[in-house]
C-alpha cells in the first residue's frame, strides 16, 4: 500500500489502483502531513522505497512507500 497526500487530499494505492481517501483536518498542514505526524510514525518505519515519475490523477509525482510496524 502507498499513501500520497497533496493539497489536502489523500490517495491510497492498493493492488495497483489509486483511490482517494479522507484525511483528518488536524493531521495536515498546507496539504501535507504535519511534522508531528511524521515524528510519531518515524520510530515504526522498517523500510522505505522511493518511486519517481508515478502518474496520479494525470500528474507526475514521486511516491515514497515503505513498511510501518505499529
Amino acid at each position: 500500500m502507498q499513501v500520497l497526500v497533496r493539497s489536502g487530499k489523500a490517495w491510497l494505492d492498493a493492488d495497483g489502483r489509486w483511490r482517494s481517501a479522507p484525511i483528518p483536518a488536524d493531521a495536515t498542514s498546507n496539504g501535507t502531513l504535519s511534522a508531528a505526524a511524521f515524528q510519531q510514525l518515524a520510530r515504526f518505519v522498517k523500510d522505505v522505497r522511493v518511486k519517481e515519475h508515478q502518474v496520479i490523477q494525470g500528474q507526475t509525482v514521486t511516491t515514497i512507500g515503505g513498511e510501518i510496524d505499529t
